[in-house]
C-alpha cells in the first residue's frame, strides 16, 4: 500500500510539473477494474498500473491546467482494513499525506 500511495503522488507530482513546463492541460482518471490511472493528454493517452490488491477512491476525474492548478481532494488508497489519505491543498497541488 505504501508503494502504491508513492506511485500515486509521483504521478500527481509528475504531470503538475510537466503542466507547467509544457503548458498543457492533463485529465486524470483512476480505473478500477484494471487497477490503472489514465492521463489523458490532448493528443496522446497513457496509462499507469498500481498493485491490483489496492483500491483508490476519490481520483476520478482530476484536472491539472496548463498553469499547474488542481482542485483540493482527499484521495483515499486501501488495502484491506488499512487506509492511507492523500490530500491535495491549495489550487496549485500541495499534497500531504495522514
Amino acid at each position: 500500500m505504501d508503494s502504491t500511495t508513492r506511485q500515486i503522488r509521483s504521478t500527481i507530482n509528475k504531470y503538475l510539473h510537466r503542466s507547467t513546463v509544457e503548458k498543457k492541460s492533463y485529465f486524470l482518471s483512476y480505473f478500477d477494474n484494471n487497477s490503472s490511472i489514465q492521463i489523458m493528454e490532448p493528443h496522446q493517452v497513457s496509462k499507469v498500473y498500481l498493485n491490483r490488491h489496492v483500491r483508490v477512491y476519490n481520483f476520478n476525474n482530476l484536472y491539472i491546467s496548463n498553469r499547474g492548478t488542481i482542485s483540493p481532494r482527499t484521495i483515499t488508497v486501501k488495502s484491506g482494513s488499512k487506509e492511507k489519505k492523500i490530500k491535495i491543498q491549495m489550487t496549485w497541488g500541495k499534497m500531504v499525506e495522514e
